[in-house]
């Protein structure tokens, strides 16, 4: 399974709405069945556990993209002055859905740490920008990842819903991933670059605590991404 994973660094921008835009990165690495290196910014991870089963789009209740396997994986990751920001994943239910479990990916670099411990919050909504208090909204759960050493490769990380989240048709399961700034490293979280941003489907909090002012990464920031997030469960 082939996955490029392409950072684009963009320090300092500012949004149009006034927030700070989060940041991305230069490398470029490619997930192969054959090493290549094609320049200095450039590696190959052959490693066999890169990829982990996370489904496929025919197992998958909800998804921010249309296929299991992202091409194109840019990692967005917090300024200094952003620890603690959250990074939002809005997918709309077009019939009912029960999730119990999520997954997005983390992706790697030197001052990336895809073995941070970081909260990830899920909840539903009836809008796709998410409620500036998510605490307060209909399947609220907060879960906490732990730490672990940082693995030199992508890290899909799977967060079990204990009990399910219930999402009705024609509404929003939101997924916020804690943003983390520890020292010189932080939280990078994959944004599949394979359809270009889509308006409505990403967001950043602005701050890291409630009342959260969400900016859209595309509307606000100008990504042409979307966060790499699905969830898994049964619809009906």
């Amino acid at each position: 399974m082939n996955r490029v994973f392409l950072l684009l660094f963009t320090l300092g921008a500012m949004s149009a709405c006034g927030g700070e835009k989060p940041a991305t990165d230069t490398s470029v690495e490619a997930d192969t069945d054959t090493d290549v290196d094609t320049d200095t910014d450039t590696d190959a991870d052959t490693d066999s556990d890169t990829e982990i089963d996370h489904g496929t789009p025919e197992e998958w209740v909800l998804s921010t993209t249309p296929q299991a396997a992202c091409v194109a994986l840019q990692g967005i990751f917090p300024l200094p002055n952003e620890g603690g920001h959250w990074a939002a994943a809005s997918m709309l239910a077009d019939q009912d859905v029960s999730v119990d479990e999520i997954g997005y990916t983390l992706t790697k670099n030197p001052s990336c740490d895809n073995g941070l411990a970081h909260a990830v919050e899920v909840f539903v909504s009836s809008t796709p920008t998410p409620s500036p208090s998510p605490s307060t909204q209909d399947g609220y759960q907060r879960q906490a990842v732990p730490g672990r050493p940082h693995e030199d490769r992508l890290r899909d990380v799977l967060v079990s819903l204990d009990p399910p989240v219930q999402v009705p048709a024609g509404q929003y399961l939101v997924v916020s991933i804690e943003m983390v700034v520890d020292g010189q490293d932080t939280t990078c979280l994959g944004a599949c670059m394979d359809e270009g941003g889509t308006i409505g489907v990403g967001f950043w909090s602005n701050s890291a605590s409630e009342p959260y002012p969400w900016a859209d990464m595309v509307a606000d920031f100008g990504f042409n991404s979307d966060f790499y997030v699905w969830a898994l469960g049964e619809s009906s």
